[in-house]
C-alpha cells in the first residue's frame, strides 16, 4: 500500500487522538463517497465503534451498547484486516475494554435509573481515562503515514 487515502488517514488520526465524535464525522464523509462493498462496510464499522465510544464517554451506556452491537455484527462479515487497519484486533480490544468497564452493568444501571435521568442506581467505578481507551491497531506501513 503506497499512500493511503488522505481522508482515511485524517479519520485514523482522529481515532488515535480519541476524538470519537470528530473521527465519526471525518470517516462518515469518506463513507458517503464510497459505493457498496467491503471498504464501505469497514468504514461504517469504524464509524460505529467511534460512535459507541463517544456515547460511553458522554455517559450513555445504553447508546454505546446498541451501536457497539451493530458494529460487531457488521465486522463479522468483514475480513480481519482491511487496508492496514486491524479490524479484528480493534474489535477484540473493544470487547475486552467493554468487559473491563462492565458495560452491561452500566446499561442495567442506566435503565434502572431511567435513560432520561442518566443516573445509575448501581455504583460502578469511574471509567478509566480516555487516553487508555483502545484505538484501532494499524500496519507498520499505515502507522508510518500517520
Amino acid at each position: 500500500m503506497s499512500g493511503a487515502d488522505p481522508a482515511l488517514l485524517a479519520g485514523l488520526r482522529l481515532l488515535r487522538a480519541r476524538a470519537w465524535f470528530e473521527a465519526h464525522e471525518a470517516l462518515e464523509d469518506l463513507w458517503r463517497e464510497h459505493p457498496e462493498g467491503q471498504r464501505r462496510e469497514a468504514l461504517q464499522a469504524l464509524i460505529q465503534h467511534a460512535v459507541a465510544l463517544e456515547h460511553l464517554a458522554r455517559g450513555n451506556a445504553l447508546g454505546a451498547f446498541n451501536v457497539w452491537s451493530r458494529a460487531k455484527a457488521r465486522a463479522k462479515k468483514l475480513p480481519g484486516e482491511l487496508e492496514g487497519i486491524d479490524l479484528a484486533g480493534w474489535g477484540a480490544a473493544l470487547e475486552r475494554f467493554y468487559a473491563e468497564v462492565d458495560l452491561a452493568q452500566r446499561v442495567r444501571g442506566q435503565l434502572e435509573g431511567g435513560v432520561a435521568a442518566g443516573e445509575a442506581h448501581i455504583e460502578l467505578p469511574p471509567l478509566p481515562p480516555a487516553a487508555t481507551w483502545p484505538t484501532p491497531p494499524l500496519s507498520e506501513e499505515l502507522e508510518a503515514q500517520l
